[in-house]
C-alpha cells in the first residue's frame, strides 16, 4: 500500500462508467470491508477520509471465513493482477496486491492458528520435561566424566569417518559430471561440424553476397520496394552469369543484419515489414550520411527513440542558432537530426557531407565556415525531407545516401500498432 495515495483516489472516483478491471478491484476491496460490492458503494469508500486508515488497519486476524469465499471468485480470476491491472489504472494495482495479500494471510492464519496452539501446549510439556531431564543430567554427569577419555577417542574416528564418506560423495559426484559432460559435448560436436559446414558454405557465396550487399547499400535507397527487387533479382543473374559465387534468395538483411539488432529496430518504432528493414541498414551501413524521403515522417519518429538516449539534437535550416548547434555537436561527438530539409541543401552543409576532415597537430579537425572544428568520430547526421517526390540534383545524389522511407502497406500496420501501444496504453 505505500504506492496509494490521495492523488491515486481521487484518480479512481472520477470514473462514472470505470473500465472492467477497475469495478472488479473495487468490489473485491468492497467485500473485504465488509460494504456491498457495486460502484456506489466503492465511489462512497474512496470518498471516505479514513479510507486508507482503515486499509491500513484492517483487522486480518478475525476475517470471517465468508468474505474470504465471496473474494475467491475474485482471486482465482486470471486478470486479477497486479500487473494486468496496472494496465488500465495503475491506481487500482495497490489495491489489487492489497485484496492478494489479504486473502493470502487469512490463508495462511487458518493453517498456521492451531499449530501455534499445538506449540504452546508442546512448550509447557517440554518445561516439565526439562525439569525432570536436569535432574537426570546431573546424575549422568558423573558417568560422562569416566567415559570422557572414550568418547574423545569415538569422537575422533567419527570424524574421520565423516571426512572418508564426504570425499567419496565427492568424487562420485564428479565422476557423474564428468560423464554428463562428455555425454553433452558428442552431442554439440555434431551441431559444431554442421554449423561449420554451413559456414563453409556461406564462405563459398561470400564475393557474390558482399557484392550484391555493397550495391543495394549504394544505389537502390531511393527505390520502392519492386523496384529494389527487380535490381537485386538483375544483379544476381548478373552475378551468376559471370560465374560469381553468390546465394540464393540473397538479400541485405541476411548480411548485413541479425535478429537482435532488427528486434531493437522495431522497439524504438521502425516498421517490421522488409522495407522499413532495409532502410534502416541502409541509414547504419551507409558509408554516407542519410538523406530521407519521408513523407509520413516514420522515419523522423524512429530517429528520435533511436538516439534518444545519445542526446540527439533536431535542427532546421531556418533555425538561426542552426551552425553552432551543428558544431557543437560534431565538436562532442552527438547525433543530430535535420528536418525538413528541401530540394536545396544550404552549401555550409557540404564539410559535412563530403566528411572532409584533416589531422592537425594529432587532432581530427573538420572546417566549417571560417573555423575549424575537432570532429568526434561518434558524430552523426540525418536528414528527413517530407517531399512525397523531390528531386535532387545527381551534385547532391553522390553526397548522401537518399533512402525512401515512403510508407508501404505492410509498414503502414507496423506503424499504426507501435503508435497505438505506445501512446493509447500511457495515456490511459
Amino acid at each position: 500500500m505505500d504506492a496509494l495515495d490521495k492523488n491515486d483516489i481521487t484518480e479512481i472516483k472520477v470514473f462514472n462508467n470505470p473500465p472492467e478491471m477497475v469495478q472488479t478491484v473495487m468490489e473485491a476491496v468492497c467485500i473485504l470491508l465488509g460494504a456491498k460490492p457495486d460502484w456506489q458503494t466503492s465511489k462512497a469508500l474512496l470518498g471516505d477520509s479514513n479510507f486508507l486508515r482503515n486499509l491500513y488497519n484492517y483487522d486480518k486476524d478475525n476475517i470471517p471465513d465468508s468474505k474470504i469465499k465471496k473474494v475467491k471468485p475474485y482471486i482465482d480470476n486470471p486478470k486479477f493482477l497486479p500487473e494486468e491491472v496496472a494496465k488500465v489504472s495503475k491506481a487500482c494495482r495497490s489495491m489489487c496486491m492489497w485484496v492478494r495479500a489479504i486473502e493470502l494471510y487469512a490463508r495462511v492464519f487458518k493453517e498456521v492458528e492451531p499449530k501455534r496452539a499445538k506449540l504452546k501446549q508442546a512448550e509447557e510439556e517440554l518445561k516439565v520435561v526439562m525439569t525432570e531431564l536436569k535432574g537426570k543430567q546431573d546424575k549422568l554427569q558423573e558417568v560422562e566424566n569416566q567415559i570422557k577419555a572414550l568418547q574423545n577417542q569415538y569422537e575422533f574416528s567419527v570424524n574421520e569417518k565423516k571426512k572418508l564418506e564426504s570425499s567419496i560423495a565427492q568424487t562420485s559426484s564428479r565422476l557423474k559430471r564428468a560423464s554428463k559432460l562428455t555425454t553433452a559435448l558428442a552431442d554439440e560436436q555434431v551441431r559444431w561440424k554442421e554449423t561449420v559446414q554451413m559456414f563453409d558454405k556461406e564462405l563459398d557465396h561470400v564475393t557474390g553476397n558482399v557484392f550484391i550487399s555493397a550495391a543495394s547499400v549504394a544505389y537502390y535507397g531511393a527505390f520502392p520496394s519492386n523496384y529494389r527487387q527487380e535490381l537485386v533479382r538483375k544483379w544476381t543473374e548478373g552475378s551468376i552469369a559471370h560465374k560469381i559465387p553468390i546465394s540464393e534468395n540473397t538479400n541485405i538483411i541476411q548480411i548485413l543484419a541479425h535478429p537482435f539488432m532488427i528486434r531493437q529496430w522495431n522497439t524504438d518504432g521502425l516498421p517490421r515489414d522488409e522495407f522499413s528493414t532495409e532502410n534502416a541498414i541502409l541509414v547504419t551501413r551507409g558509408r554516407r550520411w542519410p538523406l530521407m524521403i519521408d513523407p509520413q515522417e516514420q522515419a523522423n519518429r524512429w530517429i528520435r527513440n533511436k538516439e534518444r538516449e545519445s542526446g540527439l539534437k533536431i535542427i532546421k535550416l531556418s533555425d538561426p542558432s542552426f551552425l553552432r548547434t551543428l558544431e557543437n555537436c560534431v565538436r562532442i561527438g552527438m547525433p543530430i537530426l535535420l528536418e525538413d530539409l528541401s530540394e536545396q541543401i544550404d552549401p555550409a552543409l557540404e564539410p559535412i557531407l563530403l566528411k572532409q576532415t584533416f589531422l592537425s597537430g594529432g587532432r581530427l579537425l573538420i572546417r566549417l565556415g571560417d573555423s575549424d572544428v575537432e570532429y568526434d568520430q561518434n558524430f552523426r547526421f540525418y536528414m528527413t525531407t517530407k517531399l512525397s517526390n523531390p528531386h535532387y540534383l545527381p551534385e547532391v545524389c553522390i553526397k548522401v545516401t537518399i533512402i525512401n522511407f515512403s510508407v508501404t502497406k505492410h509498414g503502414l500496420e507496423g506503424m499504426i500498432l507501435f503508435y497505438f501501444n505506445d501512446r493509447y496504453w500511457i495515456d490511459l
